[in-house]
């Protein structure tokens, strides 16, 4: 258009170059992104978080303009300041991974009739986001049509919520590196326990008997997590056993505090002291099993990357490199559980799903993960009572790559089932990438 009018030759007429900001694969990692609004500022997402080193530095022209401001005359006599470009940042996305991901959020969301979907894939080896998306979505290059702000957040970070199960893998490894269980170790279930007021139960009656440590895992067994709470305390849930769950859950894990994603908006998520507020032995017991606390899916891919990979636990980040500067993978927690308790945990994790998810195994893989169905707080210090919301947290794993990936369905029409919804998108993700990319089996 531009050489059209130029061809025309009218000495009326005059070019200026503009800057726009184009998202050219529309929705696409939209709340990972962000978008630049009217004023030039990145607002959430990667847009926000690094718009210094995005935006640059504007230059300074002095120049004679019309009533109007437009320069009657300009060269290089007039520039005072020349301006400095944004700094090129490749972020560590997997194109393909990302889309896959999007597309099984989709489906499940059509599927299951669910208000949102969030899910996050991570390199358990370094910390690497490769997927976090989110449902629903929207396009930043058409930011201005949104008239619900709250689709902008990347509820990956931002959304703290109460897990459910899939935190019982966390106490028993806390137990196996404080020695106080081991994997062979048994104890008799009655299902049900009583904690001072409080009668807790299992979902589901399999019936009292005895019960192994890969039994609370595979079963899922709420009764389980509080005998491992016991445990912590010598076989009661007193100040000690508070003390060492907390200890792990905040300075080993990394639970109740910021990552320090490449994020606007991140969650702390909350996890209560172990003498603070009141009904301390409930809480603690409901926090065994993922209630009474609140995380978010990217601390629990990064929390779950430390319970595989041998107990070293990496910043989860975005960003692979600014300016051509690679970004080296940064250690949080070196030593969040021994090598020894994670490749038990690890085994744990893998048994649960070859006994409860048959069709995400794979020959030459291992594969592992845990079931989340969590209640959801009605605001008035209960739960509902027919809604819930699902998890799936597990590793992939081939001989050279191990990733952590975190599937969450909020409130799936399936209700009670919202674990395996979300357990079948888990699936659906990881076949795909088994089926699509080059990570070579361990055999």
């Amino acid at each position: 258009q531009k050489n059209s009018v130029t061809a025309l030759k009218d000495k009326g007429i005059g070019f200026k170059e503009i800057s726009i900001r184009s998202y050219p694969q529309g929705q696409f990692a939209s709340q990972v992104l962000g978008f630049v609004n009217d004023d030039q500022a990145g607002q959430y997402g990667i847009e926000q978080y690094l718009d210094k080193q995005l935006a640059g530095e504007k230059g300074q022209l002095k120049a004679i303009t019309d009533v109007n401001g437009v320069p009657l005359a300009i060269s290089n006599d007039n520039i005072q300041k020349q301006p400095k470009s944004g700094k090129p940042v490749v972020l560590t996305i997997d194109i393909g991974m990302q889309k896959l991901t999007e597309d099984a959020l989709n489906d499940a969301i059509t599927r299951t009739k669910a208000n949102s979907a969030t899910a996050v894939i991570i390199d358990a080896n370094t910390g690497q986001v490769k997927a976090m998306a989110n449902y629903p979505s929207y396009n930043p290059a058409e930011y201005q049509k949104q008239t619900d702000g709250s689709v902008f957040a990347n509820e990956s970070v931002s959304g703290a919520w109460e897990p459910g199960s899939v935190m019982k893998p966390i106490i028993l490894s806390t137990a196996f590196n404080q020695g106080s269980l081991s994997p062979g170790s048994t104890y008799y279930d009655s299902m049900s326990v009583q904690v001072d007021d409080r009668t807790i139960n299992n979902s589901y009656p399999w019936g009292a008997q005895t019960m192994s440590m890969q039994d609370i895992i595979t079963k899922s067994l709420n009764t389980g997590a509080v005998h491992i709470l016991k445990s912590l305390g010598g076989g009661d849930i007193n100040a000690q056993a508070r003390s060492v769950y907390y200890d792990y859950l905040t300075n080993k894990f990394w639970f109740g505090k910021e990552t320090g994603i490449e994020q606007t908006g991140e969650s702390a998520g909350t996890v209560g002291g172990p003498e603070e507020g009141y009904g301390l032995r409930v809480r603690y017991a409901n926090m065994s099993f993922g209630q009474g606390l609140t995380v978010t899916p990217l601390q629990l891919a990064s929390a779950y990357g430390a319970l595989v990979n041998g107990g070293v636990y990496y910043q989860p980040t975005l960003v692979a490199s600014v300016d051509e500067q690679a970004n080296q993978p940064k250690v949080k927690q070196s030593s969040v559980i021994s090598p020894q308790s994670s490749a038990q945990i690890k085994t744990i994790l893998k048994n649960a799903l070859e006994n409860n998810n048959k069709n995400a195994v794979r020959p030459g893989y291992e594969l592992g993960a845990k079931t989340g169905t969590a209640e959801i707080a009605d605001g008035s210090g209960n739960y509902k009572k027919d809604d819930y919301n699902g998890v799936y947290v597990g590793f992939i794993s081939g001989q050279d790559k191990t990733y952590i990936m975190v599937v969450r369905l909020d409130e799936p029409k399936s209700a009670r089932f919202a674990s395996s919804e979300a357990a079948t998108t888990w699936t659906d993700i990881s076949n795909k990438i088994l089926d699509s990319y080059a990570i070579r089996p361990k055999n």
